[in-house]
């Protein structure tokens, strides 16, 4: 019988320290050498307040060439020409032996895969389903969705094996510049025993209470592949869609700490002011820490 593979993720990453409460100021507005840390406080479900907050998370600067990875393992599957390029949208695709893996993928000045959040809500809108699982295939040799959101202490992982090869999922979280594993467990190719695979990580031996913002996944059988997570502390937040923008409803009116955040690029923070209607935009790119032209 299949087993499944489930993660109770709790929370833990970078941590800083700026304020992130409603009427609160930014401390250094801009880019954030450091990720904003958990609260101490666990998120309260309650109402929906009435602001809204949307906005696009645009790209500048010279387009970042995707890595290209030697696909020494399963080259007949894994290597076939174009290979990860439909299911990918065109983050990552192989050719000529190589899988050309876009970390930083912002076709048109557009950043994908970023994720918009309100830092530090303690309480309004209920979860409702944000973040209570994170699906993971494996398909193409590649491991999708990209980007993820995943809830602290709840979300229930799984990953799913549509591909005729071995891959090894290998999940972990960083603490300082060390990496902290999960899990790391094979499943079986498509169609046979173990092509789903399980056990759970209760939330107090997942991540270190309070720190952890961002769960990274990889295979170790093959080393073009990788996707993230983003552990929210609160359902203000929301995936950047194809298109370069992002909606956050039900906000509290308020004055917040608002943060667009790429796992390769960065995470720059503004203070906004957030009622009905309310937009706000954000520029990332290569050199974010310099500022962005």
């Amino acid at each position: 019988m299949n087993k499944l593979l489930t993660l109770a993720v709790a929370g833990v990453f970078f941590a800083v320290g700026f304020a992130g409460t409603a009427d609160a100021q930014v401390k250094k507005p801009g880019y954030q050498k450091k990720m904003p840390k958990m609260p101490k406080e666990a998120y309260k479900e309650g109402t929906a307040g009435g602001g809204s907050l949307a906005g696009k998370v645009a790209f500048t600067g010279p387009v970042i060439a995707p890595k290209p990875f030697t696909i020494s393992k399963n080259p007949e599957v894994c290597g076939v020409e174009g290979t990860g390029k439909a299911n990918s949208n065109g983050q990552q695709y192989s050719k000529d032996g190589k899988r050309y893996f876009n970390f930083s993928y912002t076709p048109d000045g557009i950043t994908r895969h970023a994720v918009v959040f309100i830092d530090n809500v303690a309480e309004g809108k209920p979860w409702g389903d944000l973040g209570a699982t994170m699906d993971i295939k494996g398909i193409d040799c590649a491991f999708l969705p990209y980007m993820n959101i995943v809830r602290d202490g709840t979300t229930v992982f799984e990953t799913v094996n549509e591909d005729p090869v071995l891959h090894n999922p290998h999940t972990f979280y960083f603490k300082g510049k060390a990496r902290k594993t999960f899990f790391n467990v094979a499943v079986n190719p498509k169609g046979e025993p173990g092509d789903k695979t399980g056990f759970t990580f209760e939330g107090k031996l997942a991540m270190k209470k309070g720190k952890a913002r961002i769960f990274k996944l990889e295979c170790d059988q093959h080393d073009f592949m990788h996707a993230w997570g983003w552990n929210a502390s609160n359902p203000y937040v929301a995936m950047v869609a194809d298109d370069g923008t992002y909606s956050i409803d039900g906000v509290p009116d308020g004055t917040y700490n608002v943060c667009a955040w790429h796992p390769m690029l960065g995470a720059t923070c503004d203070e906004v002011a957030v009622a009905a209607g309310t937009t706000h935009d954000f520029t990332l790119c290569k050199g974010l820490k310099k500022g962005c032209k």
